[in-house]
């Protein structure tokens, strides 16, 4: 793949560009510094709400200088750091969000949604103080009031799960969709261990379109970085897509390139200096 007019960078975060929890890997930091000193433009493209936690992203890694997009919410949000410019699309309305957890209780499993810079849960489990610890983010526990959960619009409704339920709860998403196919929503594995339920036409690839056209940077001149099936929509849109080694089987597939190595192991640093700095002799 040729990068030489490549202009802008936009990456997942999780199982990415780091491992969830952890610091990005000496290279990838090194790149992203690379990038931006040769005037590439560099995104985040998340599933998280865009809050104080993701704008400080950047610094909390080493990092001088601020991303020139953030895209959240797998593209429900999207926010220019130049301009502050925000764009907000494809939320679900608190009357969607109660059907959503009408048809999921049953599962047994705690619903979460964004609210700002915290959460709010149906009740908090292992996972979910884990998460809260990890992403330095309150989560308010509701002791199973759903209707707490469904006060405002949101873009996603999170389930965690464990491996043992995969399979079960799986179905019954999977049954309860192809028999409602009018519905406006989707799911999506966003994370090993976590489904999501978001609109059928919010994707991280909308952000993109969003993004190119705030920056004038045409979609076919940005490279995209992924892991997971949410993911997908970045390959689609992008004029470079780039799997992860760890990623979905369904991303390797969509993808132009995969990673020789992991996340773990620094891939995504390893590929940037590989394929794009060193070869441009950056």
């Amino acid at each position: 793949m040729n990068f030489e007019n490549m202009k802008a960078f936009i990456a997942d975060i999780d199982g990415t560009l780091v491992t969830k929890g952890n610091l990005p890997g000496p290279k990838t930091i090194k790149a992203l510094q690379i990038l931006h000193e040769h005037g590439i433009q560099l995104g985040i493209a998340s599933g998280r709400v865009i809050n104080t936690s993701l704008r400080n992203r950047f610094s909390e890694w080493g990092l001088s200088f601020a991303p020139d997009v953030l895209i959240g919410m797998n593209g429900g949000e999207v926010e220019m750091t130049a301009s502050n410019e925000f764009v907000s699309q494809y939320a679900l309305s608190p009357e969607t969000l109660k059907e959503i957890m009408g048809w999921m209780k049953p599962t047994g499993l705690i619903a979460s949604v964004y609210e700002g810079d915290h959460m709010v849960a149906t009740a908090i489990d292992a996972m979910q103080a884990a998460s809260m610890k990890r992403n330095h983010m309150e989560i308010i526990d509701t002791h199973g009031d759903y209707d707490r959960l469904c006060v405002n619009p949101v873009h996603t409704v999170i389930y965690r799960y464990y491996e043992e339920n995969k399979e079960a709860v799986m179905n019954h998403i999977a049954d309860y969709l192809s028999s409602h196919p009018d519905v406006v929503y989707t799911s999506v594995n966003t994370f090993p261990g976590i489904v999501e339920i978001i609109h059928k036409n919010c994707n991280k690839g909308e952000g993109v379109k969003v993004f190119s056209k705030l920056s004038k940077i045409a979609v076919s001149d940005i490279v995209c970085m992924g892991d997971m099936d949410n993911d997908l929509g970045l390959m689609r849109e992008c004029g470079i897509g780039i799997a992860m080694a760890n990623g979905s089987e369904t991303m390797k597939k969509a993808a132009d390139e995969v990673t020789e190595y992991s996340c773990d192991e620094d891939g995504a640093g390893r590929f940037l200096f590989e394929k794009w700095i060193s070869a441009l002799g950056w």
